[in-house]
């Protein structure tokens, strides 16, 4: 689902340990900027490359420049957002006109079941 990422800017929504920031500055993004309320220290720690900043947001009330990056991208984050209206609203202005927003979301069904096994035999 991901676009090629040559020469791209990125803002990573939930970044938590930094690996996806990452791996997509090894796809070739030219920058990466890391969004997450905790597990910043880490990231910054396991991360040498000055091409990826991480920052301390919370995503409940982040601001995005508009038009600033190429690819919103944001893995099993969304769950803890109080407003996920706002937020999309935000990140709806962020991505260059042919930018892309791309994310993922945990199934309802986990959610659902708890802690609840599941057999799908």
């Amino acid at each position: 689902m991901l676009p090629d990422l040559g020469g791209k800017r990125v803002v990573d929504l939930g970044c938590g340990f930094g690996r996806a920031s990452r791996w997509m500055r090894e796809q070739g993004a030219a920058s990466v900027l890391g969004l997450s309320q905790s597990m910043i220290e880490r990231a910054r720690r396991d991360t040498a490359d000055t091409a990826i900043e991480y920052r301390f947001a919370d995503l409940d009330t982040l601001d995005l420049p508009e038009t600033a990056f190429d690819l919103a991208y944001s893995a099993l984050t969304f769950h803890y957002i109080q407003e996920f209206g706002r937020l999309v609203h935000v990140i709806r202005k962020a991505p260059v006109p042919d930018g892309h927003f791309v994310f993922t979301i945990e199934h309802p069904i986990l959610k659902a079941c708890g802690a609840c096994a599941l057999d799908f035999q």
